[in-house]
């Protein structure tokens, strides 16, 4: 078995994404607990029709 070389040094995040994650975290502390930033998870069943499917994905809040 080949094994990949280890990583001289473990990643660390940039300054500013680092910021922003702390700053999320102070929001959350706070009470804001629905904070999901960047993404949303979005499900349909194998059984929903196209235009269902098409009409749903194309709305806005």
């Amino acid at each position: 078995m080949v094994r990949a070389p280890e990583p001289e040094t473990t990643p660390q995040p940039d300054r500013e994404s680092a910021a922003a994650s702390h700053a999320l975290l102070d929001e959350v502390v706070h009470g804001c607990d629905g904070i999901k930033p960047g993404w949303i998870r979005l499900n349909f069943n194998y059984f929903i029709s196209d235009t269902a499917r098409d009409t749903s994905s194309t709305q806005s809040s």
